[in-house]
């Protein structure tokens, strides 16, 4: 694990499998005990400090991930990139619904390639991929070019009573999906649902 002390005199750190078991009784340890502060502290580390690398999912988010997801539990994901799936594969079993044959199987994670038909993935083809396949997490992240407010139309083919989260809420699209879907998943699954700080990111959980 790396370490040197960010100017708040909390510690930036680079974390291993390990150490992130570690982290993860922390924080588990913080919420039984009732440490607000501490939690706090986690979520508002600033942007710039925590950011993992040059990918599409900022770090605040992909660190969320690691703290609140049990380390071997499986993500399906929308979009597919170094962003997440280098990055998330390293802890979760990943599942990656790619439009794009050409990423296909670039990280580690099973790929499957479904390409976009009217604006959203195929919704055939998506449903008969799905059949069996339990997972922890929704990660919605794509389509890269189509109109990511179509999931809503597909709610149907999902286990919506899990881990929601949904990147680059700002574009319109996006932010239309969100606004529909998180208020459904509340009333349905009793769940609650923010914006995490200093993101662009939705969270339902």
């Amino acid at each position: 694990m790396e370490e040197k002390e960010l100017r708040n005199g909390m510690r930036e750190i680079t974390l291993n499998h390990q150490d992130i078991e570690n982290l993860m009784s922390e924080v588990r340890r913080a919420i039984a005990s009732g440490d607000g502060e501490l939690l706090e502290k986690i979520l508002m580390w600033k942007k710039e400090k925590m950011f993992l690398g040059t990918w599409g999912m900022d770090g605040i988010t992909l660190k969320w991930i690691l703290l609140n997801l049990e380390t071997g539990k499986t993500i399906l994901e929308f979009g597919s990139g170094e962003g997440t799936t280098k990055v998330l594969s390293e802890h979760f079993n990943m599942i990656s619904i790619e439009e794009d044959e050409k990423y296909v199987g670039r990280y580690k994670s099973h790929y499957i390639h479904v390409p976009l038909k009217d604006g959203w993935y195929d919704r055939e083809i998506l449903k008969t991929e799905l059949v069996g396949i339990d997972y922890d997490m929704i990660i919605i992240d794509g389509p890269a070019h189509g109109e990511r407010k179509k999931f809503l139309e597909n709610l149907d083919l999902f286990d919506l009573d899990k881990i929601i989260v949904c990147d680059d809420l700002g574009a319109p699209s996006t932010t239309e999906m969100w606004n529909t879907l998180a208020p459904i998943v509340q009333k349905k699954y009793d769940r609650n649902f923010y914006l995490l700080p200093g993101t662009k990111t939705g969270i339902i959980c």
